[in-house]
């Protein structure tokens, strides 16, 4: 495959998840409670306020606010909260070497309250009923934060980015551009963003809706949606330490080659209680690599977790999910149904695609996961895992069904393959592995909870506790 590696560092929607018809919801986990994380509605007691109605003089009080998020950013010293009323801000944001906290989604004044004295209504926060827009120009990021050590941005609809107009940066970013520092990015709509056309490109482009590199970063509770780059065109980053929880990461395109919905690339990354939906890579091209989500790093440890991945898209393998380059990762209590195949190709394309990087094979851990109704050409074959390049997988207590029938591809037969206690269509070799339907409660309606009588009940490994479930929602 001719693939580029990454060598070294490069220099509000759905707090709830409805996942089932049959009525399992699943909630993300929000990390630290407070403002930044899990409360979108939280109320900071702030330094500077911005409301775009205020047509009156300006000092950034809450009686005579600034009109544009960028004139508090100016103003703010170290570490202020700025507090921004509902409204349309058609700004490019800048944020260089100082940390700021922006919040968005307050109720605000009218242009009458303003010139009656009155002081904008700064107590009461709701994103979803009074959206803070930034409206980029298409002509650079909407948010750059450079080197702004741990700033936050919490509370916005983030639209009309581009990439990203600093200097030897120009492929990056759409939505956020962001350079080193610890931000935290939460509780935001992030649509509507490129860093290239969505056309095939011949320079790697990335991140569209966030670009970030040399950052520990918290992307938070985000719906992320609708943007497009070469390579990942929801979240594209790189960084020491990477936190990815609680998004909706959905109908993000990348026209290039490796990583539609997300690419991470770290020594140390958790991404747990997402959605992954309808994200695609190299439909153009005709080849592709991660619909969902590639994990790329020799010895990177990327903890998977809880997240939910359905109706994404690669041409040549891994329509959800891609470990590569010797990244080592584990999932854990993880959905993956109805990812597509790809209806030109002449292989099958499996769901979960594990590869090396030519010289040290990949290593995957899968525990309580279930892989269902990968779609596929009627009548033709497919796998829920491929497996190549020097690589080694492990499975156990899990559930691979209506995926083609033979649900483990061992490609080149230098893998180290283990399977156990693994309810699979057609029976692994292995401890405890059973070859029998696992009676899903409705999976038509995409309920892959477990009726009574299933033999996916009390077959997972013996444990001090006794036995669980098979598959993503044992009671574990």
């Amino acid at each position: 495959m001719n693939r580029r590696s990454l060598q070294g560092w490069c220099v509000l929607g759905a707090i709830l998840l409805g996942l089932f018809a049959g009525g399992v919801l699943i909630q993300p986990a929000t990390g630290q409670k407070g403002p930044a994380s899990g409360d979108a509605k939280a109320v900071v007691p702030a330094d500077l306020y911005v409301d775009d109605d205020n047509a009156g003089p300006q000092d950034g009080s809450a009686l005579r606010p600034f009109r544009t998020v960028q004139q508090a950013i100016k103003a703010a010293k170290g570490n202020a909260v700025i507090a921004v009323a509902g409204g349309t801000y058609p700004e490019n944001l800048r944020v260089q070497e100082k940390v700021v906290r922006l919040y968005g989604g307050y109720v605000g004044g009218t242009k009458a309250s303003y010139a009656q004295g009155t002081p904008g209504n700064f107590k009461e926060r709701d994103p979803a009923a009074n959206p803070s827009h930034l409206r980029g120009n298409g002509k650079d990021s909407v948010v750059t934060l450079f080197q702004a050590g741990a700033s936050v941005v919490d509370g916005f609809r983030v639209t009309g980015g581009a990439h990203s107009s600093v200097p030897d940066w120009s492929s990056f970013g759409g939505g956020f551009f962001i350079v080193q520092g610890s931000p935290t990015i939460s509780n935001n709509l992030i649509e509507k963003n490129q860093s290239c056309p969505p056309v095939p490109q011949k320079d790697e482009k990335r991140g569209g809706g966030i670009y970030a590199t040399g950052a520990t970063i918290s992307i938070l509770n985000n719906v992320i949606r609708n943007n497009v780059s070469g390579r990942g065109a929801g979240i594209f980053a790189e960084g020491p330490k990477l936190v990815i929880r609680g998004n909706t990461v959905s109908h993000n395109i990348g026209v290039s080659d490796h990583g539609g919905g997300i690419f991470l690339f770290s020594p140390n990354a958790e991404i747990s209680h997402n959605r992954i939906e309808g994200n695609e890579i190299g439909r153009a091209l005709k080849y592709g690599w991660g619909g969902g989500i590639i994990v790329v790093n020799r010895g990177g440890n990327f903890k998977l977790s809880h997240n939910i991945y359905t109706r994404n898209f690669a041409p040549t393998d891994g329509s959800a999910f891609f470990v590569d380059e010797g990244g080592v990762a584990s999932l854990h209590h993880e959905l993956f149904y109805a990812n597509a195949e790809n209806p030109d190709g002449d292989r099958p394309v499996a769901p979960v695609y594990v590869d090396g990087d030519g010289k040290v094979g990949s290593t995957l851990t899968m525990n309580h996961v279930t892989i269902a109704d990968h779609t596929r050409k009627p009548g033709g074959a497919g796998h829920a895992i491929t497996v190549e390049g020097k690589s080694r997988l492990t499975v156990s207590n899990s559930i691979l069904w209506n995926n083609g029938g033979n649900d483990i591809g061992d490609v080149d037969k230098t893998n180290k393959i283990t399977v156990s206690y693994t309810l699979s269509q057609k029976m692994l070799k292995g401890i405890g592995n059973l070859a029998k339907d696992p009676l899903f409660v409705n999976p038509a309606s995409r309920d892959y909870r477990l009726r009574e009588g299933s033999p996916a009940i009390g077959a997972a490994e013996p444990g001090p506790n006794g036995r669980a479930n098979l598959g993503a929602l044992a009671n574990t």
